[in-house]
């Protein structure tokens, strides 16, 4: 039995004898019980379908005021996604992500986010890295890699023309295989 399994049998326990306690143990109480039930029961099912993680990390990003608008919206949309969290389920839904991250797919985001400031008013973005990505990265390598190893480390810098420079030196998009447990860590 899994860890969240476990747990859910945990809450389910401690539930029923809340209610219990509450006088609660007759129809309604139920009622509570089994909604419970089944809200934890899709939770887990979902848990057990993510295949992959994808998780921005801008830690060691060097934010400053910069000199024209352009830059200084790079900035900020570099310190909003540090630690941005998405999930697959399949191979080529991890495909979709990298290709939309890169700007190489277009779809409607649920993600969307404003940023604002003086020097460029206000933003809609999403995690779409900004610019012209020009660089190459081999997603289908990556999924390969991934089939033997639990974590690959993207760059920012590798999705970019070196000759547009390092604006994202030190961040980096972090793809976790995750099976089992590792899911829910």
């Amino acid at each position: 039995m899994k860890k969240n399994e476990i747990l859910h049998n945990k809450i389910i326990t401690t539930m029923t004898q809340k209610l219990e306690q509450a006088g609660l143990d007759g129809q309604l109480g139920q009622e509570i019980l089994n909604y419970l039930k089944q809200t934890l029961n899709t939770h887990l099912s979902i848990e057990n379908d993510i295949k992959y993680k994808i998780v921005f990390n801008t830690d060691n990003f060097q934010s400053k005021n910069r000199r024209n608008w352009e830059r200084q919206l790079y900035n900020d949309w570099t310190k909003a996604v540090n630690h941005f969290e998405l999930f697959c389920k399949s191979d080529k839904e991890l495909l979709n992500e990298l290709n939309y991250i890169v700007g190489r797919k277009i779809k409607k985001d649920r993600h969307n986010f404003i940023l604002q400031n003086k020097k460029y008013g206000q933003r809609e973005m999403s995690y779409k890295l900004p610019g012209f990505c020009q660089g190459y990265v081999d997603f289908d390598k990556i999924i390969e890699e991934l089939k033997n190893k639990s974590r690959y480390t993207i760059n920012f810098n590798s999705f970019y023309d070196i000759r547009q420079g390092n604006f994202f030196k030190g961040c980096h998009i972090y793809i976790f295989r995750l099976n089992g447990d590792e899911a829910n860590e």
